[in-house]
């Protein structure tokens, strides 16, 4: 809970301007009202995005905040609820401290999402926020670029994430590296002049810019006016800097554009001509061998590029793709995975693992790589295809398949591909993690097209069944789909579904026989969703308290405040559920509000009141207060600015409270600081006086400001009248103290803290609340307590919660084992269509929520089967990372599949994801045709392992090939040709 809290927040006092050049109280007439603001800056949020254009980034929650001020997409009838135009809704300066890593503002946090974390606006929409708003003070703006992406199919996107960049000056160690961050549409040009500047090289200097891809290769980076993403540079690459001698000559010597060896200058003179068809040169890794066997291998390399590609091609079809000596070098008694072919890591080009992981299964995949290998695909690119991709992906995975199983090098750098899949599919070209199971589906597509056997698609009409002749209907289907998609991953990848359509209304029944190349399974799972809350009692001297509570996933915060009610034995009228965040309340959830509004990483908070929170109702004689704790903001070197007379600079610190207070009885200063101070009264440390008591002095700011007389008075007079002066002086003595140290514990309270009404981002204030002036409560009001001290307020006690036995078993589900054939039937089970994807009925002629139901009905040959972990709305995302069993060898599907044929599947590789939604870390798990064995591929590590391991929780796409599928390779390979 204090990491929650321990947050910093800039907060401007009444005096303050939001904006940086407004002063007073004066600054709410400088700014449009909201309805004009909302007129504003509706029309100018979504404009296209045009390369070069400058777009900023905004917190999402205060971007919400300000949507709900001015009443941006919030339907009219809802504007009163949500606060709209009201003082207390207003957003306060912009702040983006939430998304800097650390608090360093020239460093994002990792993994954010658009929309889920951040919200993107233009330039023109910022300049008018900051001219109205202001920005928090010690901030930086967060200003990124359009950037254009693809070479084929043109794709503009805000670059949020810049590349980070190791800078080094040649001669000087890795370890003298600076770290810069660039635009990936920055040019190689651009680069070179930073680099000049930081190392304070004169700009008439000749120099070139290396490419260190490891500590003794480097390559040239020769085109200059080639874009940073072009050229193959990704994420934490160290790039070299090499400035000519003053003698005309290089220290590292001459180069034509290729590999350089620092540690061997016959490397020098090696080059590689950049490829005629603009896809980047070769930059496979040189093996550790002799330098004579090293500089032997470049000069037969070095004509064209790929030769040694081709050579190995040639050599695998004259030794035969199943002989020996296929799968290692022959003569060799190496063990090294360097020896085997196959056993190839792959390189991270910087967040590429999701890439790694889907090439290494394809890779394992016996049918696909036999075809590639053998250079069948280089007799069957289709470059007319107007679907395909002009045979440009089929031809750069070809090389990377020949690099991965020449058994040359351990590591392949997959680059030449990337670039390549980055033209056709922009989404593809930055360096943002992705999933696994969406850059295979985009290959396999992408591999279909560019080898399509079929020049010229005919048209064919889908026709349906009634079930009377599925048989029939069913081939005529799949003789259809084979006029216009004939390929090798047809052959390989791709089955057939039966499909039937029950219209609810008239019982119209439509089958139709449909090709699939993966399925995509769900997992029978929980209904249920565990979350954490702590619960904040209304009587302060109770701890919080932090409990674990399961609701329904599709339940509401009402579902969720009786199942904190009953574990804490309280009465759910009186709590209200709220999202704190930077020691505010984010969101207040009203009881009809879904729970999946809210997040896993939300710190929510259930707060108990004294009262009904009905009776807090507008019609209500109670009133809600949201009490924020601020202090003066402390400067790095400690103690506290001193502010000037026009701005005072605040910090929220410590949980806000929620009280309830009767609307008659708090009219006044007096009575409105009385009641927050005994709210307040168990978490407020020893008054500062040595001489006031404990307790017993909150409640007389309420009362008259005379003392009242003492009970023991008459005694007083008493003793005087019987002659006992002495008793009588030191009983007047003790009153007089009594009273004094009373009279000063009533100052010392009223000095605690002063109050002012704030806006409910606690970053405005409205106005301040004096001796003076009287009080009208609404029946919701947020209120800044502005301490004298932090000191004064018991911080840890109310950070600290106690933890409920309900937290025990942990806030995830319980580990629950599932069964792949589990998935299975839930995938085939029929389900009504949900009321977005409805299907049009012809005998009705409208939409309808048909119930759907899949069979299987033809199996391919390799069947790709998806666990669909991963769920996710605007608000909640969320990975079930439940274990699934599932056969490494005899899947038998023949009770799922409706044509009698063999059903029985071996597994050969799994792509592993680790970690949650939004970043984690991909692997894969795959089996060597040659070995027999089963290795862990894990970017450019590989390394054997158990078979044993392979059925974990982190198992994502499963890879399956039916046992006739090999036997039944040679004869469809020779009918082919």
């Amino acid at each position: 809970m204090e990491s929650h809290c321990s947050q910093e927040k800039e907060v401007a006092s009444g005096s303050d301007s939001e904006a940086s050049n407004s002063t007073g109280n004066g600054e709410s007439e400088k700014l449009p009202s909201y309805s004009e603001q909302c007129e504003t800056i509706s029309p100018l949020l979504r404009p296209t995005l045009q390369s070069g254009d400058v777009w900023y980034l905004l917190d999402l929650k205060w971007y919400q905040q300000w949507q709900r001020h001015v009443g941006h997409d919030i339907a009219e009838s809802d504007k009163r609820k949500n606060r709209v135009g009201e003082e207390s809704s207003r957003p306060g300066p912009i702040n983006l401290s939430a998304l800097y890593d650390g608090g360093c503002t020239d460093k994002l946090k990792e993994h954010m999402v658009d929309e889920l974390d951040y919200f993107l606006v233009p330039a023109v929409v910022w300049e008018k926020l900051i001219s109205w708003y202001g920005m928090a003070e010690g901030q930086e703006p967060i200003k990124r670029h359009v950037v254009e992406q693809g070479m084929f199919v043109k794709h503009c996107r805000v670059e949020v994430y810049l590349m980070p960049l190791k800078l080094m000056l040649q001669g000087k160690g890795e370890d003298s590296a600076l770290t810069r961050q660039f635009s990936r549409a920055d040019t190689v040009q651009h680069l070179l002049d930073v680099m000049k500047e930081m190392f304070k090289i004169d700009s008439e200097t000749e120099c070139r810019v290396w490419n260190r891809y490891i500590s003794s290769k480097s390559e040239e980076i020769a085109k200059m006016t080639e874009t940073l993403m072009d050229s193959g540079l990704y994420d934490n690459q160290t790039v070299m800097l090499e400035a000519k001698n003053a003698d005309g000559t290089w220290p590292k010597g001459e180069s034509n554009y290729g590999l350089l060896s620092t540690s061997s200058s016959q490397n020098s003179n090696l080059g590689r001509a950049a490829k005629t068809d603009g896809s980047l040169p070769s930059t496979s890794l040189l093996s550790s061998r002799s330098s004579q066997e090293e500089s032997g291998a470049a000069k037969a390399s070095a004509s064209t590029a790929p030769s040694t590609a081709s050579a190995e091609s040639s050599s695998s079809k004259s030794s035969g793709i199943f002989s020996r000596n296929f799968w290692s070098l022959g003569g060799s008694s190496s063990s090294s995975s360097s020896s085997t072919r196959g056993l190839c890591g792959l390189s991270n080009l910087g967040n590429t693992c999701f890439m790694n992981s889907a090439l290494q299964c394809l890779s394992n995949t016996p049918d696909l790589t036999h075809y590639f290998l053998r250079g069948q695909h280089q007799k069957e690119l289709n470059h007319d295809n107007p679907l395909g991709m002009k045979g440009l992906i089929a031809t750069a995975y070809g090389d990377l398949l020949d690099e991965m199983w020449s058994a040359r090098s351990s590591v392949a750098a997959p680059r030449n591909f990337k670039y390549n899949v980055g033209k056709f599919a922009p989404q593809f070209s930055g360096y943002a993690q992705h999933d696994s199971q969406e850059l295979l589906a985009f290959l396999l597509d992408g591999l279909h097209e560019d080898l399509n056997r079929i020049k010229k698609k005919p048209y064919v009409e889908v026709k349906s069944s009634d079930g009377s002749n599925d048989e029939a209907v069913a081939k005529e289907a799949w003789e259809n789909h084979l006029k216009r998609n004939d390929s090798v991953v047809v052959d390989t990848f791709q089955g057939q579904f039966k499909s039937r359509l029950v219209c609810p209304d008239c019982s119209l029944v439509s089958i139709t026989f449909d090709p699939f190349m993966y399925l995509q399974v769900p997992l029978p799972t929980n209904k249920k969703r565990k979350m954490s809350v702590t619960v904040v009692r209304s009587d302060l001297s109770v701890r919080p308290l932090q409990l674990c509570v399961s609701v329904p996933k599709s339940g509401s915060i009402g579902n969720l405040l009786e199942e904190v009610a009953r574990l804490c034995d309280m009465r759910p009228e009186r709590l209200v559920l709220a999202d704190v965040y930077g020691c505010r309340f984010h969101k207040v959830f009203k009881n009809t509000n879904s729970v999946s509004n809210i997040m896993d990483r939300d710190n929510i908070v259930a707060y108990e009141l004294g009262c009904p929170v009905a009776a807090t109702s507008p019609s209500g004689k109670m009133a809600l207060l949201h009490l924020y704790n601020r202090r003066e903001r402390k400067s790095m070197y400690g103690g506290a600015y001193k502010p000037s007379t026009t701005t005072i600079s605040m910090e929220l610190f410590a949980y806000p409270q929620m009280l309830c207070v009767s609307r008659e009885d708090t009219t006044t200063h007096a009575s409105l600081l009385s009641a927050v101070l005994e709210h307040l009264r168990p978490v407020l440390r020893q008054p500062r006086s040595a001489n006031v008591p404990s307790g017993g002095t909150l409640l007389e700011l309420a009362k008259d400001s005379e003392v009242p007389m003492n009970d023991d008075e008459d005694n007083t007079v008493d003793d005087v009248a019987h002659g006992n002066t002495e008793q009588a002086m030191d009983d007047a003595n003790e009153d007089a103290n009594q009273n004094s140290s009373q009279k000063d514990a009533q100052s010392a309270d009223s000095d605690l803290f002063s109050m002012c009404f704030i806006n409910t981002a606690g970053t405005y204030e409205i106005s301040k609340l004096k001796e003076s002036i009287s009080v009208k409560l609404a029946s919701e009001n947020y209120i800044s307590l502005d301490w004298q001290s932090d000191r004064s307020l018991d911080t840890e006690e109310m950070l600290t919660p106690e933890r409920h036995a309900s937290l025990n078993n942990g806030v995830k589900e319980p580990t629950k084992v599932l069964q792949l054939e589990d998935c299975l039937e839930l995938f085939l089970t029929e389900e009504q269509l949900g009321e977005k994807d409805p299907w049009y009925c012809p005998r009705c002629k409208e939409h309808r929520r048909a119930f759907k139901k899949f069979d299987l009905w033809k199996l391919p040959k390799v069947l790709v089967i998806q666990l669909k972990r991963f769920s996710y709305n605007s608000f909640w995302r969320d990975k079930i990372d439940a274990p699934v069993r599932f056969p490494v060898e005899g899947l038998n599907l023949a009770e799922y599949c409706s044509q009698k044929e063999n059903a029985m599947y071996d597994l050969h590789a799994v792509s592993n994801h680790y970690g949650g939604m939004g970043g984690g870390h991909y692997t894969a798990y795959a089996k060597n045709e040659g070995t027999g064995e089963w290795y862990h591929f894990d970017d450019s590590s590989v390394r054997p392992i158990n078979p044993e391991v392979i059925q974990s929780r982190a198992a994502y796409v499963l890879f399956y090939t039916r046992r006739d599928a090999e036997s039944s390779e040679a004869s469809d390979d020779s009918s082919k040709e």
